[in-house]
């Protein structure tokens, strides 16, 4: 009987040295990821205070997606706290709480290579969406963030707990988009805007990050989340849509049949695009091949 829990006792040991083995590798890995710098030397942007600049600037970050994760008025928020894996907190990006450093060309270096004023990679902002954001555009929105009157609301930090740095060490869980991304300096091209496929699909840009470059679906967020849509016109897809479908999703949250779009959608969001950027995005997914869901 000694003998027996002598060994059971050694067995535990051994296991709790490879877990507590396991972790430290875990957090080491995906320390040296999160402390690596990216230099970023793209062309600089200038600020502007001409209104019209500003409008500007105020829709595209209402249209794509910064105030569904930062707040209708840039006050921050906490986007999803899976427990176990991740707190992911979007900042306050008023005067209240930006760090001063946060410039022009600091925050398109965020916005489009996800990098923060620091060098560092920032976690979980989907700067792969705006890689290819047009420097006008640029301007005019990080204009318009800097613009933006003082909130005191503060979120907190964003959290990486162990299940996710172990989970980014077996390659399951990316933390930072800045490591897959083209940093090469260069200068960007912001297309007028037109009711046709070529400038539907520099504003399909925000779809892709959910919906795939194919366009035909197939990421997930968590368990609980439901599938990305395939936005191709397979009939897996949007083949059985009309036009009107399409506008009443992206105004309205609602499927052809009546029901309710998941709220991860950020149709209000969308819902604020003009309607020439909303027959554009038609056009852009008409324009693609069909395919069936993806697997």
């Amino acid at each position: 009987m000694k003998r027996v829990l002598k060994w059971l006792g050694w067995g535990l040991c051994g296991l709790l040295g490879l877990v507590l083995a396991t972790a430290a590798a875990a957090w080491l890995h995906s320390e040296r990821a999160l402390n690596q710098t990216y230099a970023i030397d793209d062309p600089p942007l200038t600020r502007s205070t001409d209104p019209a600049v500003l409008a500007r600037g105020e829709h595209l970050y209402q249209t794509r997606g910064c105030g569904a994760c930062h707040g209708g008025e840039g006050e921050g928020s906490v986007v999803m706290d899976a427990g176990p894996v991740l707190r992911a907190v979007a900042p306050n990006l008023t005067p209240a709480r930006l760090d001063p450093a946060y410039d022009v060309d600091a925050l398109a270096a965020a916005v489009r290579h996800g990098v923060r004023a620091d060098q560092r990679g920032l976690i979980f902002m989907p700067a792969a969406t705006w890689s290819e954001l047009g420097d006008e555009d640029m301007a005019a929105l990080a204009s318009y963030i800097l613009a933006l009157p003082p909130h005191a609301n503060d979120p907190g930090q964003t959290e990486v707990r162990p299940l996710g740095r172990l989970l980014n060490m077996v390659g399951a869980f990316p933390l930072l988009s800045a490591a897959t991304l083209d940093h090469q300096p260069r200068q960007r091209e912001t297309p007028a805007p037109s009711p046709t496929p070529a400038y539907g699909a520099y504003l399909a840009a925000f779809c892709a990050d959910c919906h795939g470059s194919d366009m035909r679906g197939g990421k997930q967020f968590g368990p609980d989340m439901p599938v990305a849509a395939n936005l191709t016109m397979h009939p897996d897809g949007l083949g059985n849509w009309s036009e009107a479908d399409f506008n009443r999703a992206l105004r309205q949250g609602q499927r052809p049949d009546g029901s309710q779009l998941h709220p991860i959608m950020p149709w209000r969001a969308t819902a604020r695009m003009s309607d020439l950027e909303l027959e554009a995005l038609w056009r852009y997914l008409g324009s693609l091949p069909p395919l069936a869901d993806a697997k």
